[in-house]
């Protein structure tokens, strides 16, 4: 999971003070692009941070759906920081109606002058004015950012701690194929061994004693609980390339994390590749002291 970047808000009414003599000037289209330049920055940034808290509640959304249990750990956790984004966020809607109600305040006062004069009193003091609560409502522009930055991060980090995180179905698809492309052969093979086995033994009844015949068919057991297992393997990964491909669908990426269906199916995969891999070597080792004399 990842946290998204912030253009942090710094775009005031910085106007150049221009020296006539005695008297001081602004150009009014300074103020105007200030203004229009910070209005710009914080739809940015309102854009940039709905995205982004929409995306990690819809992270939820979709673990849900893939089994997780939402209200245990680590979810809760995770979903008490997501919720806490939607709130940071709020922070900046006041801010925002405030600089546009200053930029009504600035046209208003400057209306349609290119310049205005020190000497213009209540022109020039007004522009103060509205020059001092942009900066403030810069500064409390750039705190809201700075703190769903850091919001955003934790989150981020909570879902590293706890392997929660995005997965590329491609790989996946293609290990399970190989799975069941490899276990498909060794399947036929235990269930070959184990019907000759049984044959053997069923043609050796009157050959052998019967305290043989109870080794031999304990061995004949321990094959099949071997071929058992396999096949247990093989129908779990069917089921979960079916649920997988279910859940996927046409999607590259899907989340994960304990607790979900698709997380369970990977730390199973691994297992039961090796566990497989032993039965058969297992089931052959069972064979060749079947058909000892």
């Amino acid at each position: 999971m990842t946290h998204r970047r912030f253009a942090l808000l710094l775009a005031v009414l910085l106007f150049t003070l221009a020296s006539g003599g005695c008297t001081r000037y602004v150009k009014t289209s300074q103020g105007r692009k200030a203004i229009e330049k910070t209005q710009r920055q914080l739809q940015k940034a309102d854009a940039t941070m709905t995205a982004d808290a929409r995306e990690k509640a819809l992270i939820l959304l979709t673990l849900r759906r893939d089994g997780a249990d939402l209200g245990k750990a680590p979810y809760v956790g995770l979903a008490q920081q997501i919720a806490a984004l939607a709130t940071i966020r709020k922070d900046l809607k006041p801010i925002a109606t405030a600089v546009n109600q200053l930029a009504g305040a600035y046209k208003r006062t400057v209306f349609k002058s290119k310049k205005v004069r020190s000497t213009e009193k209540k022109k020039w003091d007004a522009i103060q004015r509205i020059r001092n609560q942009m900066m403030a409502q810069g500064r409390a522009a750039k705190g809201v950012v700075q703190r769903y930055q850091s919001a955003s991060k934790n989150v981020a980090k909570t879902a590293k701690r706890h392997q929660i995180g995005k997965v590329q179905t491609g790989p996946i698809r293609k290990k399970l194929r190989k799975f069941l492309n490899r276990i498909g052969p060794q399947l036929q093979d235990a269930r070959q061994k184990v019907a000759k086995s049984e044959a053997l033994l069923q043609g050796s009844l009157s050959q052998w004693s019967a305290e043989k015949l109870r080794t031999k068919q304990t061995i004949l057991n321990q094959m099949k609980t071997q071929l058992n297992q396999i096949e247990a393997a093989s129908g779990r990964m069917r089921t979960g390339q079916q649920t997988f491909n279910k859940l996927a669908g046409n999607q590259k990426t899907v989340w994960t994390g304990p607790g979900t269906q698709t997380f369970a199916m990977l730390k199973r995969l691994e297992a039961d590749g090796k566990h497989v891999k032993k039965a058969a070597a297992t089931l052959r080792k069972l064979e060749v002291q079947l058909r000892k004399r």
